[in-house]
């Protein structure tokens, strides 16, 4: 390793406030070029803002940041890698739904700009030297959570930064991949790189970090050399006293305990056949390397997963298909995934403790707050649970505490069985001892817990049994004195092979290689073109088949011209959706622009027009400026803003046009309705713009990063992507060309009337939807909007001629939406659908289901060294 002594990163007395917290105070940290330099503390110690600071992400209140010698002066992601400085993030900034080389190329946004072709054919090269298990043309959503670490590393050590943040890189590794990170780690010190290594891990520590600081209450406790510390001298540091890290004793066994649970050739997506006994009083383990059935075993057990086999609760059979039926027969979970399935962010933490106790808080399901707080307050004071007051906020909460709310649960509420996925997940050393008290108390209460855990010194010190899987059997079973670190490590290392990436994908999310391409083939971006025109090639031949009429050059002219307005309103409407934003005022902003140009557009040639034109185009970037300043400026959620938009801009058509009157030039008029045999020429033009707006939704790094934006927002803005820009675009870019649709539809009617447009909105966001758009962003084409609205219109224009009502195609174009939204939620991403197909029922969101993760193989001794999953 070389070692420089310039600082590649240096913080200087920098401080940052929160409503009510001082989350920095004076903090100051250099890093040097060719070094690792770790940075320890507590959960809410300020780790997280320290490190968003130094990112750029969030605006220190003083002080300074320098990346290599120069101020980070513009505290923006995009600015601080411009100065060379890279973030792996521990929940990782990729966007599920692109491909690897996609979401490869992103992270070239505005510091490298590439072709995106050009990175296509080459990113499969950049990614040989990382000897990866996936390629470059695979979905990340198909990744396992350490594939996903791993390539978020990889991405940002791509650039061959001058400073690399790696936030908890081990997170999601196991042991192979851990070594991978490792050979990673020392790569990136080889070209220079200086290393901001932030872990509960010091373990790791101990084997990487040429410097350590530690970090409490906001402020910096000193930095150490290697030599400097001691593990214990660390911790006392980290928790500001010392800290007994041992383990609680585990009390002698004899096996002739009455057994609480009993699961035999059990088994499931992933896993299986498998026989599970726990007893009364008896912590069992789960242990294994990533991606080998531990997660679906206890995910089963809940009720979140199908399965077969049979399972006794003291001896009796009994059938959980929900969680709520696996709770009745006594059995609980707690999920590793605070975030996403165990805490209620906007709830207080009395009320996520007390959650489970409804029929114990008040009579006939009310709530007593005298009760609620009998119950709260001595389990809170037990777990040393850290809050304001008990009505605070569980999202202003470090993650220890959060956990603690979550067990706090099973100790006001107890039951027979607990299951517990990763209980010490982003969780600090004097947390992490705290929730191993409450689960040894509980089973010395009698109750029976099993543990999935990835942290093998985890099970080691709190296990009285393990069950060590591989490929979704079980393949040991460790007791008493068995049950250490380096016998589990061994035992699913030594066991023959891994899963392959494709394999994993199968365990976790019950699909053969078959069942997920015929779904990748369902959820092409192209699949809803070819249904489309399908269906419009069916109901033309079937028209034409009816009547000669159906094919007569007027009835087809007359279609296309209807046609337009629609057109045009749904391609704006697609812009938005794409970008992860929507606009329900369009249908009254049509109106506008029909009401404007009986006003401004009413000269009799094309060249006197085109003033009025521009001035309403203009009053339509007001429009988007307003909605954009209104939903990202003020917050507002989008259907309310734009509904508040709507009846502005509708109060605004009426004041100018009460009654239809003036009169649309003849000069646009002559310019829109001109044609070449039935077909006019503004829709030719309609078709080579929706043409060169798919090419460039799909082609460049403008449209790649738009469609990141609206799949994830969060990953985009870490990436460096602007997402204010892209945002605020989008609505503008909707808003003036629902103006334009006016002035399509002003040609037809050519009077200005106030509401003449407002049912258009419907079938354009019905248009959007058909050519495979969805409301959560970053799905969807413009061809597809194209011929959506074409759809729609033949519709219209079939019906009465085949003697049917008009009615018929409202309620066909109903039924057709609610197809098209169906067809998404079952295509769009393979978790959810894998789920909804096999009955799974829960209450938590299914496309955030946290992943097993494996721990390090190192020897460790205290609670200290075990690791923080965050």
């Amino acid at each position: 390793m070389s070692v420089h002594n310039e600082n590649a990163l240096e913080l200087q007395s920098v401080s940052r406030s929160f409503p009510g917290v001082r989350a920095l105070t004076d903090a100051s940290l250099v890093c040097r070029a060719g070094e690792v330099h770790a940075l320890v503390g507590e959960n809410g110690a300020g780790k997280s803002t320290l490190i968003k600071v130094a990112c750029g992400a969030l605006r220190a209140d003083s002080g300074s940041v320098f990346i290599d010698g120069q101020e980070l002066q513009t505290p923006t992601p995009l600015a601080a890698r411009k100065l060379g400085l890279l973030t792996a993030y521990q929940d990782t900034s990729l966007v599920p739904s692109l491909t690897v080389a996609e979401n490869l190329w992103l992270s070239h946004h505005g510091v490298k700009p590439l072709g995106l072709r050009t990175k296509l054919r080459q990113v499969g090269k950049l990614l040989e030297p990382y000897d990866l298990s996936f390629g470059p043309d695979t979905r990340v959503a198909e990744l396992s959570p350490g594939s996903k670490q791993l390539l978020e590393v990889v991405r940002a050590m791509m650039h061959r930064p001058k400073v690399l943040l790696l936030d908890e890189p081990t997170a999601a590794l196991d042991a192979a991949n851990i070594a991978k990170l490792e050979k990673l780690v020392a790569s990136a010190l080889e070209h220079g790189t200086a290393i901001l290594y932030i872990t509960h891990r010091l373990d790791e520590v101990q084997r990487l970090a040429d410097q350590l600081t530690v970090i409490r209450d906001g402020r910096i406790q000193g930095t150490y050399g290697r030599e400097a510390w001691e593990v214990d001298d660390i911790v006392a540091m980290m928790v500001g006293v010392r800290t007994d890290l041992a383990f609680p004793p585990k009390p002698p066994r004899t096996g002739t305990e009455p057994v609480l649970l009993d699961a035999h050739g059990f088994g499931g997506a992933g896993f299986g056949p498998v026989d599970v006994t726990v007893r009364t009083g008896e912590i069992v383990g789960i242990a294994g390397a990533e991606g080998n059935g531990q997660h679906e075993l206890v995910r089963t057990l809940v009720g979140l997963r199908s399965g077969h086999g049979d399972v006794h609760i003291e001896g009796r059979q009994i059938h959980a298909r929900t969680p709520a039926g696996a709770r009745r027969h006594g059995i609980v979970f707690q999920s590793g995934d605070r975030a996403a399935e165990s805490v209620f962010r906007e709830l207080s933490v009395m009320d996520n403790a007390t959650l489970a106790a409804r029929s114990e808080l008040g009579p006939i399901g009310t709530i007593m707050r005298s009760r609620q707080r009998k119950l709260f307050d001595p389990v809170s004071a037990d777990l040393g649970i850290v809050a304001a007051s008990p009505d605070q906020p569980a999202a202003q909460l470090s993650g220890g505490n959060q956990q603690k709310a979550v067990v706090a649960r099973s100790l006001i509420d107890p039951a027979k069985v607990l299951v517990i996925d990763e209980p010490t997940q982003g969780v600090d050393a004097r947390a992490r001892l705290d929730i191993y008290r409450a689960v040894r108390r509980q089973a010395d209460d009698g109750m029976g817990i099993v543990v999935n855990s990835s942290d093998a010194a985890e099970l080691e010190g709190l296990c009285d049994r393990v069950y060590v899987m591989s490929r979704g059997r079980v393949v040991r079973e460790l007791a008493g004195d068995d049950v250490r670190e380096s016998t589990i490590v061994e035992s699913f290392v030594n066991v023959g092979g891994r899963r392959t990436e494709a394999e994993s994908v199968e365990a976790r999310e019950g699909l053969s290689a078959r069942t997920r391409s015929l779904q990748a083939l369902l959820g092409s971006t192209w699949t809803p073109l070819v249904v489309i025109a399908l269906l419009m090639l069916g109901i033309g031949i079937y028209a034409a088949s009816y009547t000669s009429v159906f094919l007569s050059s007027s009835n087809l002219s007359s279609l296309l011209v209807i046609a337009l307005p629609l057109i045009v309103v749904a391609l704006g409407q697609q812009a938005a959706l794409i970008s992860g934003g929507f606009d329900i005022s369009i249908g009254a902003s049509m109106s506008l622009g029909v009401v404007l140009a009986s006003f401004w557009v009413t000269s009799t040639s094309l060249g006197g027009s085109i003033p009025g034109i521009l001035l309403c185009l203009l009053v339509g970037v007001g429009i988007g400026l307003l909605n954009a300043f209104i939903i990202r400026g003020l917050g507002v959620s989008p259907i309310i803003a734009t509904i508040g938009t709507l009846g502005v801009i509708s109060g605004v058509g009426i004041l100018l046009r009460p009654e239809p009157g003036g009169l649309i030039g003849e000069g646009i008029s002559n310019a829109l309705n001109a044609d070449i045999g039935f077909i006019p020429w503004s829709f030719l033009g309609l078709i080579v713009v929706a043409v060169l707006c798919e090419v460039w939704l799909r082609s460049t790094s403008l449209g790649l990063s738009v469609r990141a934006t609206g799949l994830s927002e969060e990953a985009a803005r870490r990436t460096g992507i602007r997402v204010e820009y892209i945002k605020v675009g989008a609505y503008v870019i909707c808003a003036v060309v629902a103006i334009a649709a006016g002035l399509f539809l002003g040609v037809q009617v050519a009077v200005g009337q106030n509401n003449i447009a407002v049912s258009y909105a419907l079938p354009a966001f019905t248009a959007c939807f058909l050519g495979g758009a969805a409301l959560t962003g970053g799905r969807g084409s413009f061809v597809g909007a194209f011929l959506g609205a074409l759809f729609l219109t033949l519709l219209v224009n079939v019906t009465p001629l085949v003697g049917l009502d008009v009615a018929w195609a409202q309620t066909i174009t109903g039924v057709l939406t609610i197809l098209a939204v169906i067809a998404y939620s079952l295509t769009g991403d393979s978790r959810r659908m894998s789920i909804r197909w096999r009955g799974r029922a829960a209450i938590v969101p299914t496309d955030e289901i946290a992943q097993p993760r494996t721990g390090d193989p190192g020897t460790t001794e205290s609670v200290a060294n075990t690791a923080e999953r965050p």
